[in-house]
């Protein structure tokens, strides 16, 4: 499998949300616009959402994705990042990209290049699509990495940055 490497900014259509393409769109749109509303559309309302966050370990709670991407869009620091050099993995209706984002963090005059790699399921936890959750209830949990439900690569380098819990 060779991977894609037109990057996914959030500007994309967001179209059919049951591609993957499109749900990685959705989140880096929501992530680069601030638009919790976004954030919180591209998460499953379930209490078994899990993010693993770098410094603050795995949270989980339906109520998780809101308050932690609250937190980073109250941090004046201006964060863009973009999803590149990536596959998609696919089980039935549910997808995972490997893959490397890149970005910046602003500060005022300071500039942070981000580049950072990942493996992420994301549409397993788009409302409609839980079938990675299905999976992990009825199989073995291993076979799907060491945080299964782990989301968002943002998730561990946003919580390091400085102002960030």
């Amino acid at each position: 499998m060779k991977p894609i490497q037109e990057p996914i900014t959030g500007k994309e259509d967001l179209g059919d949300l049951s591609r993957p393409e499109q749900a990685l769109a959705q989140f880096y749109k929501g992530f680069n616009s601030r638009d919790l509303a976004l954030i919180d559309a591209n998460f499953a309302p379930s209490d078994e959402v899990a993010i693993d966050k770098l410094l603050g370990g795995v949270c989980r709670g339906a109520d998780v994705p809101h308050k932690m991407y609250e937190t980073v869009f109250k941090n004046p620091a201006n964060i863009r990042v973009e999803f590149w050099d990536y596959t998609i993995h696919r089980v039935g209706d549910v997808f995972w990209p490997v893959g490397r984002e890149r970005g910046a963090y602003r500060d005022g005059d300071a500039v942070k290049e981000l580049n950072i790699r990942t493996r992420l399921p994301a549409n397993s936890l788009l409302p409609g699509h839980r079938a990675l959750q299905e999976a992990m209830r009825a199989g073995d949990p291993n076979r799907w990495g060491s945080s299964p439900i782990s989301i968002r690569p943002m998730a561990a380098p946003i919580a390091s940055m400085p102002g960030m819990v």
